[in-house]
């Protein structure tokens, strides 16, 4: 069998997303920007972090922990809870880019 090789340089991109969503709701509200937030399933003590901002992860707030932990770590923490609409949009500008690359 003859595999035609593929002889391009490969081309490699790490890409860091673990605070997009908080960092898409800091981009879309001014107001949070600067602060530590974190989204969360559900904004009760038994919610769970999807994603804290870089300014909550400096507490030790990290994906995972539940609301009530990030609290503890964190008091002045807010809270927001999922838009994945807003995600989606922001993902696929993500994707275009990534494309074009």
């Amino acid at each position: 069998m003859d595999l035609p090789l593929n002889k391009n340089t490969p081309t490699i991109m790490h890409v860091d997303l673990n605070s997009c969503f908080a960092t898409i709701e800091q981009q879309a509200s001014p107001l949070l920007r600067g602060k530590p937030i974190a989204v969360a399933a559900y904004n009760s003590p038994n919610g769970c972090v999807v994603a804290p901002s870089i300014e909550a992860k400096r507490f030790g707030v990290k994906v995972g922990m539940t609301v009530r932990e990030a609290r503890l770590l964190c008091g002045e923490i807010i809270i927001k809870l999922p838009d994945p609409p807003k995600y989606r949009e922001v993902h696929q500008q993500f994707s275009k880019i990534f494309r074009d690359y």
